[in-house]
């Protein structure tokens, strides 16, 4: 995160306001994909129990363990594959950046990106348009 060009890559965290959760809060969202606008996948302590309740959206959880994000995870915690999230523009997530350096949090590990990738090749549950997005920049 140098210089003075701002760049969002897939796999990148970021701590953001999440008004589209159940209960609006600063959520960790992760990079999806960033053409036409950001898109996120979102970090959650644990799984909701809709989703324990439902294997399909279960297969979708991917364990990112504290010890390997250390940067930014006190206990180890799950990404949720099975849903995308609407956001930012690339110039409105680099205006938060430039008026908080700390919204950056750091990069999802090398394990659970090789794990994303299965789970989005073989998802039932996202679109094709977004799996080709997601494919084309991971």
């Amino acid at each position: 995160m140098t210089g003075t060009v701002f760049f969002a890559h897939p796999g990148e965290v970021y701590h953001l306001w999440c008004g589209q959760c159940c209960e609006a809060k600063y959520k960790f969202f992760v990079v999806a994909y960033t053409e036409p606008r950001l898109r996120y996948f979102l970090i959650n302590s644990a799984p909701a129990k809709f989703q324990r309740d439902n294997a399909e959206l279960m297969s979708h959880q991917v364990l990112l363990s504290a010890a390997d994000h250390s940067g930014f995870l006190k206990h180890d915690s799950v990404l949720d594959c099975s849903t995308i999230l609407g956001g930012d523009t690339i110039d409105e997530l680099a205006a938060k950046y430039q008026a908080n350096q700390n919204v950056y949090l750091g990069q999802i590990a090398p394990g659970p990106r090789g794990v994303l990738k299965t789970i989005v090749a073989d998802s039932r549950v996202l679109s094709e348009k977004e799996k080709q997005a997601i494919q084309a920049a991971w």
